[in-house]
C-alpha cells in the first residue's frame, strides 16, 4: 500500500524501492496475494522504463499467483499490462488476440472495472495502431452503461476520456477534446493520481500540437515527465508528439520548453492542466 501510495505521488525510484522489499518479504513468507500485487506493479514499472522481458515475466508470474488463489478478477490487470507489453514488443496482433479474449471472459463475468480496464486496453493499443474508429469504440463502450449499473473507477474514466480527446485531436477538433477533458472525473484524479495525471497531460500536449502551439506541447510533456517521475519508453504518443514539436522548434527549443514544463512543481503542473482543460463557459444570450 505505502509503494502505491508513493507511486500515485510520482516518487517512482522510493515508490519502487518499497514495492521491491515489500516483494521480497512477502516471498520469505510465501504470501501469494502480496507477491502477486507488488510483481503487478512492478511489472508496469518495468514496462515503462523498457525492460519488456522482466516486465512480461513479472505480469505472468502475477496471474500466476492470483489464479493459484482463486481469485480470477484480479488477474485481468496482470493480463492486460502483459498483453500492452507484447504490443510494445512488436507483437501487436497477439495482444489484440489476447485482450479480446480478456473481454469475452470479464463480459460473461459481469465485472465492471475488469471489463472497463480492457477496452481502454483495447483502445489504447488500436489508437496507437493509428486505427481510430475501433479505439473510439473501445473508449466509448468502457463508459457506457457497466453490467448491473456499476460505475466506471474514476481514473479509469480519467484514462479513458484522454484517448477520446486525443481521438478528437486527431480530427481536428481541439474545442471537443478539451470538453472532452473537462470532467468532474478528470478535474479530481488530478489531484491524487500523479501517473494518470501525466497522461492526461500528454492528451493536452496533443490538443496544443493540433492547435499550432508546438511550445506547449513541449512544455506539457516536460510536466508529464514530471508527474510521472520518470520517463516513459513504452509511450508512443510522446515520441509522437516530441518529434513533430521538435520539428517546429529546432532542438534547442524543444529541449527549453521541455525544461521549463519538467521544472515546475508538482502543484503547479497540476494548476496549469486544471486550467488547461476547463472548457470556457458558453456565452448566454443577452
Amino acid at each position: 500500500m505505502r509503494g502505491l501510495l508513493t507511486l500515485h505521488s510520482g516518487d517512482v525510484t522510493e515508490a519502487t524501492g518499497f514495492l521491491v522489499r515489500a516483494l521480497a518479504g512477502f516471498e520469505a513468507l510465501g504470501e501469494r496475494w502480496g507477491m502477486a500485487s507488488a510483481l503487478s506493479t512492478l511489472g508496469s514499472l518495468r514496462r515503462r522504463s523498457g525492460d519488456l522481458a522482466d516486465a512480461l515475466a513479472m505480469n505472468e508470474r502475477a496471474t500466476r499467483y492470483f489464479q493459484e488463489l482463486g481469485m480470477q478478477e484480479d488477474t485481468v490487470d496482470s493480463d492486460v499490462q502483459a498483453a500492452l507489453t507484447r504490443a510494445q514488443a512488436g507483437d501487436a496482433d497477439g495482444a489484440r488476440r489476447q485482450l479480446a479474449g480478456l473481454l469475452d471472459q470479464v463480459a460473461q463475468a459481469g465485472w465492471a472495472e475488469p471489463r472497463a480496464l480492457v477496452c481502454l486496453g483495447l483502445a489504447q493499443l488500436e489508437w496507437r495502431a493509428g486505427r481510430r474508429e475501433p479505439a473510439r469504440a473501445h473508449a466509448l463502450a468502457a463508459l457506457a452503461q457497466a453490467p448491473g449499473g456499476q460505475p466506471v473507477p474514476s481514473h479509469l474514466t480519467a484514462l479513458l476520456l484522454g484517448v477520446l480527446a486525443q481521438l478528437d485531436a486527431a480530427d481536428g477538433l481541439p474545442d471537443a477534446a478539451v470538453r472532452r477533458l473537462d470532467d468532474p472525473a478528470v478535474h479530481a484524479v488530478l489531484t491524487w493520481n500523479s501517473a494518470v495525471a501525466a497522461r492526461i497531460a500528454v492528451a493536452a500536449a496533443d490538443i496544443e500540437l493540433c492547435c499550432g502551439r508546438p511550445g506547449e506541447a513541449a512544455h506539457l510533456l516536460g510536466a508529464a515527465d514530471l508527474l510521472r517521475g520518470s520517463d516513459d519508453l513504452g509511450d508512443t504518443d510522446v515520441r509522437r508528439i516530441a518529434g513533430r514539436a521538435t520539428a517546429d522548434l529546432g532542438a534547442a527549443g524543444f529541449a527549453s520548453a521541455h525544461a521549463a514544463g519538467a521544472a515546475m512543481t508538482r502543484t503547479e503542473a497540476r494548476d496549469l492542466l486544471s486550467t488547461l482543460i476547463t472548457a470556457p463557459a458558453p456565452v448566454s444570450e443577452p
